[in-house]
């Protein structure tokens, strides 16, 4: 946007240069102001794209290294939490006191609950990126 504001008013300069509505001179000082917000325009972009490609190497060297390292914990304690709830899938489920369901259960969400920060972690992770 501010590169097109530059050259829109480079073109009305111009145009009023050609069409002598106004005089080179009375033109004078907004011509050096565009001049000047084209230079601090190139310098901004210069200094976003050597921010841009240093953020770039940042996600090509570590990122994918730490987030495989977050989804590799995940899947982890997602398996304790398959194995600690493996009494609610097998046929012997129905035939279990209520007192063993409700262990089963606690023994189940305990297993749970460091699965769920692992995927906060991991969740976090990207969006920090």
């Amino acid at each position: 946007m501010a590169k097109s504001s530059v050259s829109s008013a480079q073109k009305c300069i111009e145009g009023h240069l050609k069409s002598r509505a106004l005089e080179a001179s009375d033109l004078t000082m907004q011509k050096q102001k565009v001049e000047k917000f084209d230079k601090e325009l190139a310098a901004a972009e210069e200094s976003h794209k050597s921010v841009q490609k240093a953020k770039l190497e940042k996600l090509k060297g570590s990122y994918v290294t730490e987030l495989t390292k977050h989804v590799t914990e995940f899947e982890k304690l997602v398996d304790v939490t398959k194995d600690a709830a493996v009494l609610f899938t097998c046929e012997m489920a129905e035939h279990i006191k209520p007192e063993e369901t409700m262990e089963a259960k606690e023994k189940t969400d305990a297993a749970a609950t460091p699965a769920q920060d692992a995927l906060k972690k991991a969740k976090d992770f990207i969006n920090s990126q």
